[in-house]
């Protein structure tokens, strides 16, 4: 992390959660602050400090923060970022942070709360869209899986690509079951499922073709094997299965809906 993407997501912080009290009379003091509950979980839940240890006027808390974020190794500052796009559910600062990451070249893209090395905008549009379909749609289990794979695939210290993979294709097996209605039903059978009940079916090849992918993480043969025998896998691996899996949540999702499917009720 260079200077001025330093700098650049520092002023985002500041900007939005801290300049308009630090300059009116009413924020002087946290407690009274707009974002006094952000502050607290900071306090507690980021820097893991005492809370009675909470500086009383703003612009302590200020500056205890600012010298510690421009000290702090550039894996806590994504920490922080993360955090701060958790506890505060604010889009305005994730949309502000991806845009100094993109200016700055940065390798990484604030994703559902989580700084991910995803650059590129059809695989980040391909994940946040399976994301919010399978939110607006109440689908805790694919949401979980999708979150959890792209969880695994960012930790900055020991990335897990193998088990990002393996969530991956579990959101996929996740609704394939809902609309096989079908608790033991795999992904050949879902398909089987849509295209019974429309009038064009899915391409043979197309099918084929998914299948296969599909059968990349099965349990015969692919990702899930034992590690002595399963073929090694990258972070190319890992991303490219997450961006395919959730577009392909995506796609279940509207085949589904297209013949009248109804994911509410098979819930």
């Amino acid at each position: 992390m260079d200077v001025e993407l330093r700098n650049a997501l520092w002023s985002a912080f500041y900007e939005i959660f801290l300049s308009r009290d630090l300059h009116s009379d009413h924020g002087k003091y946290v407690n009274h602050a707009q974002y006094k509950p952000l502050f607290g979980a900071l306090w507690l839940g980021f820097f893991k400090r005492p809370t009675d240890a909470l500086p009383p006027r703003t612009s302590d808390f200020h500056q205890q923060v600012r010298d510690w974020f421009f000290k702090a190794e550039w894996y806590f500052v994504y920490d922080f970022v993360e955090f701060v796009a958790r506890a505060s559910s604010l889009p305005r600062f994730t949309a502000l942070c991806n845009k100094i990451l993109e200016r700055e070249v940065s390798g990484y893209r604030l994703v559902e709360g989580i700084v991910a090395p995803i650059t590129d905008q059809s695989e980040l549009a391909a994940i946040e869209s399976a994301l919010d379909d399978a939110r607006g749609a109440g689908l805790a289990g694919v949401q979980e899986h999708l979150r959890t794979a792209l969880g695994l695939l960012s930790d900055r210290k020991e990335p897990d690509y193998r088990n990002s993979i393996k969530e991956s294709i579990s959101a996929v097996e996740s609704i394939a079951k809902i609309i096989a209605a079908d608790p033991a039903a795999d992904l050949a059978k879902a398909l089987r499922t849509i295209d019974s009940r429309s009038r064009v079916p899915l391409h043979g090849a197309l099918k084929d073709g998914f299948l296969k992918l599909y059968g990349y993480g099965s349990d015969q043969g692919g990702i899930r094997h034992a590690l002595s025998e399963a073929p090694a896998v990258d972070f190319a691996d890992a991303k490219y299965m997450l961006a395919t899996c959730s577009a392909f949540v995506t796609f279940l999702m509207i085949r589904a809906a297209a013949v009248g499917i109804s994911l509410g009720d098979a819930r």
